[in-house]
């Protein structure tokens, strides 16, 4: 299974340089993350965190909050990817 994750992010990052040689406006990201930080599914060290099991703790919810900040920092200021007066919606 790790070697087709591998294989998919290496073709998917091969594909978007290929374009962004070509064109000057971003056509799509893809990016591959993981979850921040979350609860055991072990019942037996459930109890020592304030969610539920397998539930994103709070430092989870930061992580994954700076994470996205970051990515937008990234396409709007580095890379000028996106307008920073992009909103979604």
């Amino acid at each position: 299974m790790n070697k087709i994750v591998c294989a998919t992010a290496l073709l998917l990052f091969t594909s978007s340089t290929i374009a962004r040689e070509s064109y000057d406006k971003m056509a799509f990201a893809f990016e591959m993350v993981r979850h921040g930080a979350r609860a055991p599914l072990n019942p037996d060290y459930v109890a020592n965190f304030t969610v539920a099991e397998g539930m994103l703790t709070p430092q989870g919810m930061r992580q994954r909050y700076l994470l996205g900040r970051y990515h937008r920092e990234r396409y709007t200021e580095k890379y000028q990817l996106l307008n920073p007066d992009y909103v979604e919606g």
